[in-house]
């Protein structure tokens, strides 16, 4: 009997989750927002319970109406089964966006397409009504264990600021016992191409960036410890590590150590942008050695 429940609740309930998203989506957001299809698990994800929303399209209304601003391939997450039972606490075991596509911009008029959160007084009073009896009700909390990104793409346009940036192929990946007091952050980032324009000059043009955070957190003493992390731009790659210690009244707490594998001017010159290179390939060769030294 308890095999069969397993196999029939995700089809039973699956209809019923799918229009309950949809009807938060619209009751919350200033966005035309489309679902293509919500898959929920119980065998595949046992002990977890997995609920995957897939194809989703978000486009602007108003002044962006029907301007895209996201694609999303997939939004995936794992719920401990047993937190959601008790109630008290919804345990995350895993919570991750794959293969999305965001266009984020900002007019002239400073009003960005991503504003799309409905104010108070656009939800409703029903709904604030609602809101603030599920508060009074229980308050629950909510931690996350590991979380991800996968083949995220952003394309961001700021028109007052004359601020261009484009990522390609952005994937990052974190973990840690959040529910403890004094637990080990870890995360894993990398960009294939990262460019980034602003008043006409491209200061990262198809950069890559590699990113590794390990840090130890401890809450109770306000201490962050950073153990061989590095931070990476093209062939530059600094490493870092030491800790943050941030005492209520007292005086904080810095010891950081950075250093390179390797320093090479090849290395350095990798983060000058385009258009100062295109300068310096251009000046005689006695100026150019004298500018390296």
């Amino acid at each position: 009997v308890i095999l069969l429940l397993l196999i029939l609740l995700p089809f039973i309930f699956q209809g019923k989750i799918a229009e309950e998203i949809q009807k938060a989506m619209d009751d919350n957001l200033n966005a035309s927002v489309v679902i293509g299809n919500v898959d929920l698990s119980l065998i595949s994800s046992f002990p977890s319970f997995g609920l995957e929303i897939n194809d989703i399209q978000v486009a602007g209304k108003g002044i962006y109406e029907g301007v895209e601003l996201a694609k999303i391939g997939s939004i995936e997450t794992k719920l401990d089964l047993m937190s959601v039972i008790n109630g008290d606490q919804i345990k995350i075991n895993k919570l991750g966006i794959s293969d999305a596509y965001f266009v984020v911009h900002v007019n002239s008029d400073t009003i960005a397409n991503y504003d799309i959160i409905k104010t108070s007084g656009e939800i409703g009073i029903e709904t604030e009504l609602k809101e603030t009896e599920v508060e009074t009700e229980s308050a629950f909390s909510m931690a996350v264990e590991e979380y991800f990104l996968k083949n995220i793409n952003v394309e961001y346009t700021n028109k007052p600021g004359d601020i261009y940036a484009k990522i390609e192929n952005l994937t990052h990946t974190g973990s840690g016992d959040m529910t403890t007091d004094i637990f080990n952050f870890a995360t894993q980032t990398n960009i294939d191409l990262l460019t980034v324009k602003s008043g006409g000059v491209k200061y990262w043009n198809q950069a890559k960036l590699d990113v590794k955070l390990d840090i130890g957190v401890d809450i109770p003493n306000s201490k962050y410890t950073f153990n061989k992390n590095h931070f990476g731009i093209n062939d530059l790659m600094l490493k870092f590590d030491g800790f943050i210690a941030l005492p209520d009244d007292e005086t904080p707490e810095l010891d950081l150590t950075f250093s390179t594998e390797k320093s090479t001017f090849k290395s350095i010159l990798s983060l000058v942008p385009s258009v100062y290179m295109l300068s310096l390939i251009h000046i005689s060769e006695p100026t150019r050695q004298e500018a390296i030294s």
